[in-house]
């Protein structure tokens, strides 16, 4: 049970920082969204290897990254069209940092919501598959 707390807790914040940091994605209700958005995200996380059992798929990390970007995908597509109100998606772009001695261009235009809804899905999914490795913990 400590462990899928530890599970859920990492996911939950590895989706809040996500939400901070990517343009063209913003809360509307500012951390109120953000909780809403992270507590389903983190429960979806934890659902994963029961949908890679129902499907027969071996729990790996394909096939976590496969199952978790395609509900992930579905997850913001829902905050996009259902559940209005909570998170804000618009054009975004990768890129564009400002360090201390390098400042970083913007390398790609992300120019459709739905583009940035699958970068971003792809993207908070290596990082949870990334932290579960470092932890050496299941997702």
């Amino acid at each position: 049970m400590q462990k899928k707390i530890a599970i859920f807790l990492r996911n939950f914040l590895i989706f809040w920082v996500f939400i901070d940091i990517m343009p063209g994605i913003d809360a509307l209700h500012g951390n109120a969204g953000i909780i809403i958005a992270a507590l389903s995200y983190a429960l979806l996380v934890i659902l994963i290897p029961t949908v890679c059992h129902f499907f027969k798929f071996p729990l790996n990390i394909w096939s976590r990254l496969l199952f978790g970007s395609v509900l992930t995908i579905g997850l913001l597509l829902l905050f996009r069209s259902v559940l209005l109100g909570f998170i804000d998606f618009s054009t975004g772009y990768i890129g564009g940092m400002d360090l201390i001695f390098v400042t970083v261009p913007v390398l790609i235009t992300l120019n459709s919501e739905v583009i940035v809804i699958i970068f971003g899905a792809i993207i908070v999914n290596l990082c949870s598959i990334i932290a579960a490795s470092l932890s050496n913990s299941e997702i």
